[in-house]
């Protein structure tokens, strides 16, 4: 047994069911008609409950739609364009706009990163945690005496090292303070990684995904890997490619039915490259 509405009236009847009423009244409900306030004998909201509701409409923003609702009121929009709802949330290190209630979580994009990069005692170093970049370069951290640099007299009390790029022996004048170009020691660089050799200096990136080429013997699955060094300043930038490789060995090979290691045994075993400061 469970309690139906049934002509405005809440009954009794037989069989399995949710109750959908305990009282007459939850069968019932008023809606305007016209400019009359009329009870209907259906469930719902009640939409007035006396006619001076129905003389007067406003419009009220439901489920992102702009809709006209009976009764006093102050118009909330004009159009649904009026209703969207959004809200600023970080994904893949961008603030982006989300559709839908909430609060902001970011304003800015920097405010979504994991780190940024700051200066600690005169180096440009990764600092955890959102933040706005401060610096690029460790030249960016530092700390001269802006009132004289470039007034073309170099101030060595002052640490100021040069005026110009003329006064650095191979490198450049930023902030007064001679930059040269870094120096990567590609051979150390390489043998940090245990069995990486080197295959190029001073080249792109693309460059060293080109040179970077390994035997192939049969029965094997060969897995190729090259890796790109990168260091850069106001002066210049100096890279190193490194390459390494492994073997897995196929079954029944040679054989009737040969059995290699597909291309995953690969990812799984990518070398644990050196890391640069």
């Amino acid at each position: 047994m469970h309690y139906a509405c049934i002509e405005g009236g809440c009954e009794l009847v037989s069989g399995e069911g949710p109750n959908q009423c305990l009282y007459d009244y939850n069968c019932r409900h008023y809606e305007c008609q016209g400019e009359e306030c009329v009870e209907v004998f259906t469930p719902g909201e009640n939409e007035c409950l006396t006619s001076e509701t129905c003389q007067y409409t406003h419009l009220e923003c439901e489920e992102g739609e702009c809709v006209e609702k009976y009764g006093q009121g102050s118009d909330e929009c004009e159009h649904s364009d009026d209703c969207y709802v959004s809200h600023l949330e970080c994904e893949d290190g961008e603030c982006i706009e989300v559709e839908g209630a909430g609060s902001d979580q970011c304003q800015a994009d920097y405010e979504c990163q994991e780190y940024h990069m700051g200066c600690d005692d005169g180096e440009c170093v990764e600092m955890y945690g959102p933040g706005q970049d401060t610096c690029e370069f460790d030249e960016d951290c530092y700390e001269v005496t802006y009132e004289y640099c470039g007034d073309g007299i170099i101030q060595e009390h002052l640490d100021e090292q040069c005026e110009s790029d003329n006064d650095c022996d191979g490198g450049v004048c930023s902030y007064c303070q001679c930059v040269y170009p870094p120096e990567l020691d590609c051979d150390k660089v390489c043998g940090a990684t245990t069995g990486a050799d080197l295959f190029g200096s001073d080249v792109t990136s693309s460059e060293c995904g080109e040179l970077v080429e390994y035997d192939t013997p049969e029965c094997t699955t060969t897995c190729t890997y090259a890796k790109f060094y990168s260091s850069s300043n106001a002066a210049g930038t100096s890279t190193c490619c490194c390459g390494a490789v492994k073997y897995f060995d196929c079954t029944d090979c040679p054989g009737q039915n040969p059995q290699c290691p597909d291309s995953s045994i690969c990812d799984a075993n990518t070398p644990d490259w050196y890391q640069l400061n």
